[in-house]
């Protein structure tokens, strides 16, 4: 889950794979919404996401990951797909050889 706005009546959720990224944007509403789905540390700025089918609304062009957001325009009662291309969306690996050097949380070393 992504985004949920009931007061706009708008919702947002995403699929990903270490290649791939799908959005779903869904507008229950009865007016147009622009809707900001913050995807922060799920899909990283500058990735190209395709606009692969749409109820109500066109499914042509293309929105950019920026700002740790998509921004999508839906009408009323309408819906999105939003799709990446084959990318490397694979997280950094975890760190390793960390120590607790006291018992606050806060102190810690690397080995």
């Amino acid at each position: 889950m992504l985004l949920a706005d009931d007061a706009a009546e708008t919702v947002a959720y995403g699929r990903k794979t270490g290649t791939q990224v799908a959005i779903l944007v869904l507008n229950r509403s009865a007016a147009t919404r622009v809707i900001e789905i913050p995807v922060g540390g799920y899909v990283p700025n500058g990735i190209s996401l395709q606009r692969r089918y749409g109820v109500g609304v066109s499914a042509s062009g293309s929105v950019a990951v920026g700002g740790g957001s998509v921004t999508v325009t839906l009408p009323a009662l309408s819906g999105l797909v939003l799709a990446s291309g084959t990318v490397d969306l694979t997280p950094p690996p975890a760190p390793t050889n960390l120590h607790v050097t006291g018992e606050a949380a806060n102190q810690l070393s690397v080995a």
